[in-house]
């Protein structure tokens, strides 16, 4: 027998649980019938629509990492991971700068930073200094290149060290002293230092001297934010003390820069207006133009721009104008050969991706990018012919390549990291060029005395001092003074 009874009334707390329990279930029933609808259309969809399919692609992986992977994912690292090798298979040029770098790097790009003014390079797991920048705290506290780093806050140094992040100290403004144990490498004499950190500015324009009566030098090492008005404050003296009326640029080892900086130097060397200097243009950027203003401050004659095979980007942009426009000459070896323009991105988490939008392009509309075998879109214009304002052929394998070819020496990664392991490691602060030539020897590399007497004087000088010292001997400068100082060969180059 069926009875009906009166069942007890509930509050509405007392059904929540079971409601959440439903919905969840409704959740699940409704998750699993969608996934297997978007399985099945997976396999039937048009395998030409790449960037939806490629996104649902990565969303399951990641929902198998996180459901079926036996340990536990770090999906933060994993992304950052994967963001990075995704860019680098794009193009050499484009990159990722995770969250915790930005600020360190966007100093350095800027010229600027929080610290003590030295840099380091790490050595089978020693640190050392390799350069004190003038007018800093670590100059004023007798730091010097070659000291080694024994420890930095009571943390030392040794393969466990975690260097990174122990550098990381140099530069944190959490902390205004940092104390350093340091070994000097003259006298191997154990130091204990404390130094107040401060606001480092690194010049760019690192040295500007006259190297005849008539002809003015300026070494450019990067174009940072304010390497325009470094430059004009350089030429100050030298044009309106020193009667300069010609240059020679040295942007050797010039990575490049800032876009802006080179345009405005540029400018300084056109008296007309609306001269095209660089274009910029891609598939999703439209094509910019960047001309002269016709509002230069001084009168210069002629020009000449030293470039090697590490000047990049903004030196190949100012070096790739001059000779187009036939405005100048360019001295000594093909040039790197970078000509893809990055924008900066801000992430969710703060990182950045530098992406690159577009390619740069000379007035000729000459591209300097050389080729890379990542991208099946890069081009190459090897077939195309192009020729300067006045007519004459330029050269279009890849990168700048100098009206007036100047050979030189190389300086690789592998040649600096054994040259800085013989001076540092395996000698005594007394060494002779010869005892560097052993050793480099030893490490089956062969390098010019000279070449390395010069990297010695540049380790222990500071750009200025070294650079004005060895302006007599240098083969890049010789020959564009050359040039100068005769209107004929001058004009040769620069007249078709």
């Amino acid at each position: 027998m069926v009875t009906n009874k009166l069942k007890p009334s509930r509050s509405k707390s007392d059904w929540t649980p079971l409601i959440y329990a439903l919905i969840l279930a409704l959740g699940i029933f409704i998750g699993n019938t969608l996934s297997q609808k978007s399985q099945a259309s997976i396999t039937s969809k048009d395998l030409s629509d790449d960037k939806e399919l490629s996104l649902i692609k990565l969303e399951q992986v990641y929902q198998y990492l996180e459901n079926r992977y036996v340990d536990q994912v770090k999906f933060s690292d994993l992304t950052d991971e994967a963001i990075s090798n995704a860019l680098k298979a794009l193009d050499p040029h484009s990159y990722y700068v995770p969250s915790q770098d930005v600020k360190d790097f966007n100093d350095r790009l800027n010229g600027h930073y929080y610290g003590l003014g030295v840099e380091t390079t790490l050595i089978n797991d020693r640190l050392f200094i390799t350069n004190v920048h003038d007018d800093t705290p670590a100059e004023a506290n007798g730091l010097q290149s070659g000291d080694e780093i024994l420890s930095v806050d009571g943390v030392e140094v040794n393969p466990e060290t975690d260097v990174a992040l122990l550098m990381s100290k140099f530069k944190s403004m959490r902390h205004r002293d940092i104390q350093l144990q340091l070994r000097s490498r003259e006298e191997e004499e154990i130091q204990t230092v404390r130094i107040s950190k401060s606001r480092i500015e690194v010049p760019s324009v690192t040295a500007s001297f006259m190297l005849d009566e008539q002809t003015g030098y300026v070494k450019i090492k990067r174009f940072s934010l304010d390497t325009y008005a470094e430059f004009m404050g350089a030429l100050e003296p030298l044009i309106e003390d020193q009667e300069m009326s010609n240059i020679v640029i040295d942007l050797r080892g010039n990575p490049g820069g800032y876009l802006k900086q080179v345009v405005d130097i540029l400018a300084q060397f056109y008296t007309e207006e609306d001269i095209v200097l660089v274009s910029t243009e891609g598939i999703n950027s439209k094509k910019i133009e960047y001309k002269s203003t016709g509002k230069n401050f001084y009168q210069i004659d002629k020009i000449a721009v030293l470039i090697d095979n590490v000047s990049a980007s903004g030196s190949e942009v100012l070096a790739g104008a001059i000779q187009d426009t036939d405005r100048g000459i360019i001295v000594g070896a093909s040039s790197f050969g970078k000509g893809l323009v990055q924008e900066r991105y801000e992430l969710i988490d703060g990182s950045e991706i530098r992406l690159t939008t577009s390619r740069y392009f000379t007035p000729s509309g000459r591209s300097i990018q050389k080729i890379y075998e990542s991208s099946a879109n890069a081009e190459s214009d090897s077939t195309q012919k192009y020729t300067s304002t006045n007519g004459r052929p330029l050269e279009t394998h890849c990168g700048i390549v100098p009206d007036i070819m100047v050979a030189d020496t190389a300086w690789t990664e592998v040649m600096r990291e054994a040259f800085m392991e013989c001076w540092l490691l395996e000698s005594d602060g007394e060494e002779t060029v010869q005892d560097l030539v052993s050793c480099l020897q030893s490490k089956n590399l062969k390098l010019p005395d000279s070449f390395i007497e010069d990297k010695l004087l540049l380790l222990s000088r500071s750009p200025q001092d070294a650079l004005s010292q060895l302006k007599d001997k240098d083969e890049a400068i010789l020959k564009a003074l050359e040039y100068i100082r005769s209107d004929e060969l001058f004009q040769t180059v620069v007249r078709h």
